[in-house]
């Protein structure tokens, strides 16, 4: 398939017809608009049909369909479409065709068919889609033309509206379960309505209704619980419907959960297709969202039956971990009393889920009780096949409530697969559990205090233990009603000591390698054809970066990194490089760098793949979980470039050209996600590193805060980070607010908006919404931190003073956790001015000092409180 990146062009007049408003054409908003059949001649290919010139045409074969599609990441509601044809011959006008729009370029509605069109030489006929719906993707499909070998179209165009009133800006506010909609008629007097619409992904607005004018408010009743939405107006009158306002956002109310009626034991559940797997409708009623419910066809019939009856006041649906394109988009929650009438709850249109897990919480007016309930999900977003983690029913019930004490955990099981480290495993066997409480002993007979592990858990690391130590484990579940049993296991972790030899077993390697180094912070392992005087230099190399990357991103458990070192190609088959950490079997459960280059080179290539390696350990690891979240925005790896400076930037003098390689090389890097001509490093990490005045541990804080807040399953995170999250944590880590840069480096849409608004309300850490002032330039050569002269001591206990730049302004001092938690506030004036800290826990706090202007700078302070 070939394909025209269409650009915006410099605007033409469109060619309407007599009393017709002209209307914006989204092909001229950029976006992709591709066709199965492009001429070798550009002066007759797919970029004219776009080009705003109907003396220009597309020209095709007619032998079969053609197929023309447009994608755009925005989504767009076409109203009409319009084509004008060519003037060299009637023959080659189309004459059949079908209009088709999808959410993604692949689940494809039809929108619009028309057939037996004839048109005149260059007329330019206009066509209404009779249900416009929002998607970011289109595609007409020509079945035939008018009788010629060939097919000849001069202009196409998508209508996103249909006048040129302007809308007025309206002002959104929740009150209860409800948000008000308001706005000004001004300059709009003739217009017959205001369209209403509505966003929870900040990608696709859903259509709610239309208020007749001169209605000045709306009122958008039981919207879901705790969600940030966004509203958007567009004019109504008798040519159709204007281009939409700017958008504003509501935050609904918190909707406190009721009890779910799943906890009643004689509950029956079923649905259409009668799935009973180990994804079947049983766990889209477990209350658990690690399980899930997947169906083959686009929708289903989910079925709640309790014969006492149950009143039901809220309901929850739950997506699932994977395949967004399965999640359920329509739906209509009913009741009945006899399983024959039923009687609609709530109906949701249009519904997408910006995350997987996610959990939406809609409130309901009912106050019958019902011995039914079904949800009817009438269409997956995708069209094809359904999932759903969890669907919950909340309310008062008449049923039987297990009150048994939960099942003893089975197969209780643990590895001793590492110095330090066991890893412990065992089946869920209640049903009913609220949560695991696990202790541990070295000698079973003294116990320590008690771990306690989510419902549902069926795995645990227990990390930084001692080599050659036998371990005993005991762990039950607990509910209201008791706990079960204990379930009882042991192992011991294994030596220290790395091998001399080493039998690769992992993707293509097979070498047996051999250990030709080893310290308290590295072991290294070479294969044959690694010259072992002339990569002598990598000993200090790797035990430098490993010992700095210890000291501020921590442990990893392991002290010890495993460096495997290959010849590359053709004395080795190996390239590249690959980490592996010690949550992960596949490598022994040992922290390895495993990279092939020419050792005998000391240039850039060696030094940044092997410390490049060193920051997946760290994504991959950092602070006891498994996992990295992040991955999927900055990929293999943005986070890495910055992660490489930092280790330069502290391994001394002899690796500052290494450092400033980079920093110039980073100027000029640019990548194509999440947009076009991003620059990372320049825009958006360096910026944080450099105005941060603790700029190595805000890049640790963050992995300390994502550790601390975002969702884990089983000791790894249990779902991918989305941008507005990665805005939210880098924010916390950094101690201020970076919306504003988020904005330079990557553009802030509004999904990127109620991502962010939303990760706020999800992860609720705080920072100030002020930059610090930037710190002047220090000897690194590129900026940093310079000491603080105003705040001191650093350490300090029971009392820190403050000398302000200005000893006459007023000083508000705002100190904050680690967690973006802010945990005092004072006010001082004046020089050497005692603030009293000692109600400071020990630890690292973030001190913002704020004057009337600005804030004037802010520091890390450690606190030790005795």
């Amino acid at each position: 398939m070939h394909s025209f990146l269409h650009k915006a062009a410099l605007c033409m007049a469109l060619l309407c017809a007599t009393g017709e408003v002209c209307a914006q054409n989204i092909l001229r908003d950029g976006g992709t608009l591709t066709t199965d059949f492009e001429p070798a001649d550009p002066a007759q290919g797919i970029s004219k049909l776009a080009d705003g010139n109907t003396a220009t045409s597309y020209i095709a074969p007619a032998s079969q369909q053609i197929h023309i599609t447009y994608q755009s990441d925005q989504v767009s509601e076409v109203l009409r479409y319009a084509i004008t044809v060519g003037t060299d011959s009637l023959a080659r006008n189309p004459a059949g065709w079908m209009l088709f729009g999808a959410p993604d370029g692949k689940a494809w509605t039809a929108l619009d068919a028309e057939f037996g069109i004839s048109f005149t030489a260059g007329e330019r006929k206009v066509f209404k889609i009779a249900s416009p719906v929002p998607y970011t993707s289109y595609q007409l499909i020509i079945f035939f033309n008018s009788g010629s070998p060939v097919t000849e179209i001069a202009e196409l165009e998508l209508m996103d509206y249909s006048n040129d009133l302007t809308p007025p800006v309206p002002t959104a506010k929740a009150q209860r379960q409800d948000v008000v909609i308001r706005w000004s008629n001004a300059g709009n007097e003739k217009a017959k309505g205001m369209v209403i619409s509505r966003s929870d992904d900040g990608i696709h607005f859903v259509t709610i209704d239309t208020a007749a004018l001169p209605a000045k408010q709306y009122t958008d009743a039981n919207v879901r619980s705790n969600a940030l939405l966004l509203y958007r107006l567009r004019v109504l009158d008798s040519n159709g419907v204007s281009k939409p306002s700017p958008t504003v956002s509501a935050r609904s109310n918190t909707l406190a959960d009721l009890p779910s009626l799943n906890r009643f034991a004689d509950k029956r559940v079923y649905d259409t297709w009668n799935i009973r797997n180990a994804e079947g409708i049983q766990q889209a009623f477990d209350d658990n969202i690690y399980t899930k419910l997947y169906c083959y066809r686009s929708f289903d019939n989910l079925t709640y039956v309790l014969d006492g009856g149950a009143t039901a006041k809220q309901y929850a649906v739950t997506s699932g971990n994977d395949a967004p394109e399965r999640d359920p988009y329509d739906w209509v929650l009913e009741a009945s009393a006899d399983s024959s009438n039923w009687t609609p709850l709530d109906t949701r249109h249009m519904e997408y889920f910006i995350d997987r897990h996610q959990r939406k919480l809609y409130p309901l007016t009912n106050t019958k009780s019902y011995k039914y309930y079904r949800l009817r999900i009438l269409t997956s977003i995708g069209g094809n096949d359904l999932q759903l983690a969890d669907f919950q029913l909340m309310g008062d019930g008449n049923g039987q409530v297990n009150k048994n004490k939960p099942a003893k955990p089975g197969l209780f099981q643990v590895y001793g697969n590492s110095p330090y480290q066991l890893a412990l495993s065992w089946t869920d066997s209640a049903m009913n559990e609220t949560g695991y409480v696990l202790q541990y002993s070295a000698d079973s007979l003294h116990w320590n205090s008690e771990v306690a592990l989510d419902a549902n858990s069926s795995a645990y690391f227990h990390r930084h233990l001692h080599p050659m130590t036998q371990y005993y484990y005991r762990l039950r579940a607990e509910n209201a009603y008791g706990t079960s049993a204990w379930a009882y296991a042991s192992a011991r972790t294994v030596p220290d000591a790395p091998p001399a030899t080493w039998q690769e077993h992992w993707y293509e390697h097979r070498a047996l390698l051999d250990r030709v180094y080893m310290n308290n912070d590295i072991a290294m392992y070479f294969d044959y054809a690694v010259d072992r005087q002339q990569s002598e230099w990598t000993k200090a190399f790797y035990t430098s970066a490993w010992q700095y990357v210890k000291k501020n991103y921590g442990s990893f458990c392991d002290p010890r990194l495993y460096v495997v070192l290959h010849s590359m190609p053709p004395t080795s088959i190996y390239s590249g490089g690959h980490p592996s950490v010690v949550f992960d079997s596949s490598h022994d459960y040992r922290n390895v760098t495993d990279v092939a280059g020419n050792w005998a080179d000391t240039g850039n290539w060696n030094h940044g793949a092997s410390v490049h390696e060193m920051c997946h350990i760290v994504e991959g690891s950092a602070d006891d979980v498994w996992g990295s979240p992040a991955f999927g925005l900055w990929g293999d790896s943005k986070w890495a470039e910055i992660f490489v400076y930092d280790v330069y930037n502290h391994m001394g003098p002899a690796y500052a050209y290494l450092k400033n390689d980079l920093y110039t090389q980073m100027q000029t890097q640019y990548d194509d996600f999440p947009r076009k001509n991003t620059q990372w490093f320049k825009n958006w990490f360096y910026p944080i590193y450099d105005r941060s005045a603790d700029s190595s541990q805000a890049l640790s804080r963050y992995f300390l805060l994502v550790s601390q807040y975002f969702p884990q399953h089983d000791g790894a995170y249990s779902k991918s980070m989305n941008m507005g999250e990665f805005v939210h944590f880098w924010s916390g880590a950094a101690g201020y607010n970076l919306k504003q840069q988020a904005d330079t480096a990557f553009g802030w849409t509004d999904q990127l908006e109620i991502q962010f608004q939303q990760a706020r309300i999800d992860y609720p850490f705080t920072y100030p919404d002020e930059a610090p002032v930037k710190t002047p330039p220090s000897q690194n050569g590129h900026g940093g931190a310079a000491p603080c002269k105003y705040l001191y001591p650093n350490p300090a206990s029971g009392t820190i003073y403050l000398d302000g730049p200005d000893p006459s302004e007023n000083y508000l001092v705002d100190v904050y956790a680690l967690n973006g938690q802010r945990v005092l506030q004072t006010r001082a004036m004046g020089n050497n001015v005692p603030l009293n800290i000692a109600s400071l826990h020990n630890g690292i706090y973030l001190f913002v000092v704020n004057s009337k202007r600005s804030v004037a700078f802010t520091r890390l302070v450690a606190v030790f409180n005795k």
